[in-house]
């Protein structure tokens, strides 16, 4: 967990001028075991209705824009354990098959983004991108969120 701690630390100028430019909220997450991805930082904006990621929250890689921006660049291996696990209480429009999320990350690695609408919560779209190391590994994905 130390690294996710430097992580934040270092993107905290980033997030920051993120937040303000967009408007919005934003969030830095990284992968928790092999089908989850773990909310590491959140800025939110003080008018809106509180979204309900927060630091701490635990998503389905599957069914969030940080997670496949995060699953997409991971190794085959890898993916295919995130896509054989189940993904309880997939809400909205979150992608439910295999072969779907498959063609959603194919996307993702094509246009280096991921968006997500209605997947989460009614009315709430993503828009998220991996973060990557100096070695090129993903190792963790930033999202604007309104």
């Amino acid at each position: 967990m130390a690294e996710s701690f430097d992580l934040r630390n270092m993107a905290e100028t980033h997030l920051a001028r993120l937040h303000v430019d967009s408007g919005q909220t934003v969030a830095l997450a990284i992968q928790a075991g092999a089908a989850d991805v773990t909310v590491i930082e959140t800025l939110t904006r003080n008018d809106q209705v509180a979204l309900t990621i927060r630091p701490g929250s635990v998503i389905p890689a599957v069914s969030s824009a940080l997670g496949r921006a995060i699953l997409a660049f991971q190794p085959a291996e890898k993916r295919a354990a995130a896509l054989a696990a189940p993904a309880p209480g997939l809400a909205g429009e979150a992608p439910r098959d295999v072969a779907t999320v498959e063609r959603m990350l194919s996307t993702v690695r094509e246009r280096w983004y991921e968006v997500a609408v209605n997947e989460r919560l009614p009315g709430v779209a993503a828009l998220a991108a991996p973060v990557f190391d100096d070695r090129g590994q993903p190792v963790a994905a930033v999202s604007v969120i309104g």
